[in-house]
């Protein structure tokens, strides 16, 4: 039996915290036994962790250097001696390597890039970092790329494409989305999901919208999530007028049943992120417009690259959105073949073995 300790900085939604349940809940007990720790805060799959008879700790982490939160995770990893250490995102993997004080326990680490962000110094020491783990893990081939370029070696190296559930049993009781925000019930709604942050293209969602409203009266911008950049927002759809038309709804614990609802998603990224809301955009077999990155465009089926625009075009955003609009047999057949695309490659099946055999790999 495998112990692995999988370490996340919080369980607020998130594609790392969401790719971890998945693998976490569907790792076989037979060969795993997965314990979650949370550095900081809890977040809405604590729950779905618990239910699944997963062991979870929450450290409490607040400040950047908490010396009773490292002691605590410490502790933890005295007490529970994984097999490995699995460090989602850089800070899991930053406070998880001195933890270890010596011992000499595998470790692997998946969401560590951004090194071309950092100031010089502190991009050296992540390679550094980054060099001496069992395993790096990319979820896209471009992602790969990028470690390759920063020195990671091919043999340290491992490609594991994210997931997505596929919701096969009846649909979801939702309270209506138009009803709560005071709409029309045939208003027509487009949203964007996650973390509000300007590099996820909120304000370019909000401009593209002031573009559309002169073909429809009725369209609407639904923003789901929080983020630090919510005020920035915020004050912009005041300048363009547009706080009638642009409405944030927060964080939701299952993003699922207002996802229904939607008659597109927009994914406008300014960095290279967004893979798991496509996914779960596919999954719902909702129409889509996003940016054209590397490691987005690797999940969209080759019919479907229409639907990808140049990151920050703001009216080609809204061109893109005026067409699917405009036509719902198109929506349908996008709608239609993402969620065949999504269920034929990106299975949490395929998710669980991929992560198996690379546990297997440094727990010999």
């Amino acid at each position: 039996m495998l112990k692995i300790l999988l370490v996340i900085p919080s369980l607020e939604y998130s594609g790392a915290a969401k790719q971890l349940t998945l693998l976490a809940t569907h790792l076989p007990r037979d060969r795993f036994e997965p314990v979650v720790c949370v550095l900081g805060t809890a977040g809405p799959w604590l729950e779905k962790l618990q239910k699944a008879g997963v062991a979870c700790e929450v450290l409490g982490w607040t400040r950047l250097i908490d010396p009773r939160a490292f002691l605590r995770l410490r502790q933890l990893i005295q007490r529970r001696q994984p097999t490995a250490i699995h460090a989602w995102t850089w800070p899991a993997l930053r406070a998880s390597w001195p933890a270890l004080g010596g011992m000499k326990i595998a470790v692997l680490a998946s969401g560590c890039l951004g090194i071309e962000e950092q100031p010089f110094l502190a991009g050296v020491f992540r390679r550094w970092m980054l060099g001496r783990v069992a395993k790096v893990i990319a979820s896209t081939a471009a992602e790969a790329a990028r470690f390759r370029m920063i020195g990671i070696s091919q043999g340290n190296l491992v490609t594991i494409p994210p997931a997505v559930e596929m919701n096969t049993g009846p649909p979801q009781e939702a309270t209506s989305v138009r009803q709560q925000l005071g709409l029309q019930r045939n208003a027509r709604l487009i949203g964007c999901i996650g973390p509000l942050t300007m590099a996820k293209g909120g304000r370019e969602a909000i401009w593209a919208l002031d573009i559309l409203h002169y073909l429809y009266d009725d369209l609407h911008l639904v923003l789901i999530g929080e983020g630090p950049d919510r005020g920035r927002l915020e004050r912009f759809a005041r300048v363009t007028e547009a706080t009638r038309r642009v409405h944030f709804v927060g964080p939701q614990k299952d993003v699922a049943p207002l996802l229904s609802q939607l008659d597109l998603v927009w994914i406008p990224s300014l960095r290279d992120v967004g893979t798991n809301v496509l996914l779960e955009t596919m999954a719902a077999g909702k129409p889509f417009v996003a940016s054209r990155w590397p490691g987005l465009s690797e999940f969209v089926p080759k019919d479907a690259q229409e639907c990808l625009v140049n990151p920050g075009d703001k009216a080609d955003l809204a061109r893109r959105a005026h067409r699917l609009l405009g036509d719902p047999e198109r929506c349908n057949r996008l709608g239609d073949m993402g969620q065949r695309h999504v269920r034929d490659c990106f299975s949490v099946t395929a998710l669980s073995k991929s992560f198996a055999d690379a546990y297997a790999s440094v727990g010999r």
